[in-house]
């Protein structure tokens, strides 16, 4: 018998909030949503690691899928998010 393989996706929907600081940072907020290969909705977001690409400045989702990134320099970035066990 050969073994069955479900593809997990990872899905990003960045309800974006950009706050300016007057120091010249930002904070970068969003949402992700981590669908399996049937297209369902998991209700356990948390453990996506979402990195403001080239930098050191990371988080962490928690269950709902929420993340913020604080003390970011003020510029463009690629975001970039990760977890083990999921394609993009």
């Amino acid at each position: 018998m050969k073994p069955l393989f479900a593809l997990l996706f990872l899905v990003f929907i960045f309800v974006g909030c950009v706050t300016e600081h007057d120091d010249g940072v930002v904070t970068l907020a969003g949402r992700a949503v981590l669908m399996d290969s049937t297209g369902a909705i998991r209700t356990d977001c948390s453990g996506v690691t979402v990195t403001a690409d080239g930098t050191k400045f990371t988080a962490t989702t928690d269950i709902t899928g929420a993340w913020q990134i604080d003390g970011l320099p003020n510029g463009e970035y690629d975001i970039c998010a990760t977890k083990a066990g999921f394609g993009t």
